[in-house]
């Protein structure tokens, strides 16, 4: 048994696993998925070079695990946001998702970039097209949910064309920024999709 405060092989392991899966998504930022090699993911890292080889077998395994990452991250951090507002506070929710989104954006920049790349990725690459509709299943779902508390009539495939509409004006604003984003842009075109 490990004392208490030593990190294990297997801690060190994840913890060194977990940074190269970062370097990936700093070079997916960078580059694009052809800037993600091996070596590139390694030095990105601080890490020795074969390291990466020993956690990833092939460079789809690391954009694999990057993509991962991001479905895990960001479907947790719209559940937090979520549980903050009860059903009867959805006229709250929306400008605070606006607040949430722009912050991601700014803060999240690399793991928004990264996020799109891996998108364009899966439209040549069919190993990676399974993991994203996974990530599109659990946020449409718990977009569903919110959307059926709300006051309005709910048709199928609303939290879908809600969700493209945030990918669009994301990639937008990550592409070419302007200023005033979450207020001039963002929040309007949620309430009037709300209003709709």
């Amino acid at each position: 048994m490990a004392e208490i405060g030593k990190k294990t092989t297997q801690d060190r392991g994840s913890e060194r696993r977990a940074e190269l899966i970062k370097g990936v998504i700093r070079l997916l930022a960078k580059s694009g998925t052809l800037g993600v090699t091996h070596r590139a993911v390694a030095d990105e890292a601080g890490a020795a070079h074969g390291s990466t080889r020993y956690y990833f077998s092939t460079r789809d395994d690391m954009l694999l695990a990057a993509l991962q990452e991001l479905v895990s991250h960001q479907v947790s951090e719209i559940e937090k946001l979520f549980s903050k507002y009860e059903k009867k506070e959805n006229h709250e929710l929306w400008p605070a998702l606006a607040k949430f989104l722009s912050k991601r954006l700014e803060s999240e920049r690399d793991n928004e970039l990264a996020r799109y790349e891996l998108f364009l990725a899966a439209a040549r690459n069919e190993k990676f097209q399974s993991l994203l509709e996974e990530w599109a299943t659990a946020y449409a779902s718990l977009f569903e949910a919110r959307l059926e508390e709300s006051e309005r009539d709910v048709s199928p495939g609303l939290a879908v064309q809600l969700l493209n509409l945030l990918n669009g004006l994301a990639l937008s604003q990550l592409a070419a920024p302007v200023d005033g984003f979450e207020k001039n842009v963002l929040l309007p075109a949620i309430l009037r999709f709300m209003d709709a």
